[in-house]
């Protein structure tokens, strides 16, 4: 007998594939989502709530950190964790703000997914 829960789950698990694949990306071109939003839910996650002048001041000073330690030649872990550091030392200092390190780590992921592509095919 053909049980119809394994059917829903399976139509439920593609349907997410397919919303991250394609819904994600149109959403973003269309201005639904942007770093300064989703940074601002990173930091409500764990129970950090600032300014909308304070997250755009800690967005472009992530997205900077990143961007820099993205031109690195190290492995990805590696770059994470000086751009976890580097974040973490600027945001005590440039902005007077301490935040625990699994929120810098969110952050930092987050604007690592707002970066271009790189290109791979360059020799």
């Amino acid at each position: 007998m053909f049980d119809f829960n394994l059917l829903t789950g399976i139509l439920v698990a593609a349907a997410i594939v397919l919303f991250i694949r394609f819904g994600m990306p149109y959403l973003r071109k269309k201005g639904y989502s942007n770093i300064y939003s989703d940074i601002k839910a990173g930091l409500l996650l764990f129970g950090y709530a600032f300014r909308d002048e304070k997250i755009k001041a800690i967005a472009d000073l992530m997205y900077n950190i990143v961007h820099e330690t993205e031109k690195l030649d190290a492995a990805p872990e590696v770059k994470r964790k000086e751009a976890v550091d580097i974040a973490f030392r600027a945001l005590i200092k440039e902005l007077n703000i301490e935040i625990e390190e699994q929120a810098i780590v969110t952050i930092v992921n987050i604007a690592v997914s707002y970066l271009p592509p790189t290109n791979s095919d360059q020799d």
